[in-house]
């Protein structure tokens, strides 16, 4: 073997190497947070409403405030909270929240990501999104 042609990783490799890690840093830094604040935060004040003790006799408007009320102590601002929809049907309410977050990654470069979550409040389901509403948007 000639030891000539072994040398290792050339510089142009190493800079490759580096713009790809740094390009997979940016996205993670910016997809996590809203992943973590939009997906797991959400579906915890749902978690929390679904615990209410009153829950079936509460009101739309009731209901509501609650959920922004934890918004609020949460830190979730846009979209989130303006998604909330409240629909009542025979013996329930289903509490849609429909909503997507746009994160600018660089440039004219967007990363959406789309969140949908649901409470059932007569079967007690949380929080995926199981029967879909019949209220237009």
């Amino acid at each position: 073997m000639n030891k000539k042609y072994q040398t290792g990783m050339g510089t142009m490799t190493l800079l490759v190497y580096l713009c790809f890690a740094g390009i997979v840093l940016l996205c993670c830094a910016k997809i996590v947070p809203a992943l973590y604040d939009d997906r797991v935060l959400v579906s915890k004040a749902l978690e929390s409403l679904m615990k209410e003790p009153e829950l079936e006799s509460m009101t739309k408007t009731e209901m509501k405030s609650k959920i922004d009320k934890f918004f609020g102590m949460n830190g979730i601002r846009g979209e989130a909270t303006k998604g909330v929809k409240i629909q009542r049907y025979g013996e329930g309410m289903l509490v849609n929240i429909k909503y997507e977050v746009r994160n600018n990654l660089f440039k004219n470069i967007d990363v959406v990501m789309h969140f949908e979550h649901q409470l059932n409040t007569a079967t007690k389901e949380c929080c995926e999104y199981l029967v879909e509403d019949n209220e237009p948007e």
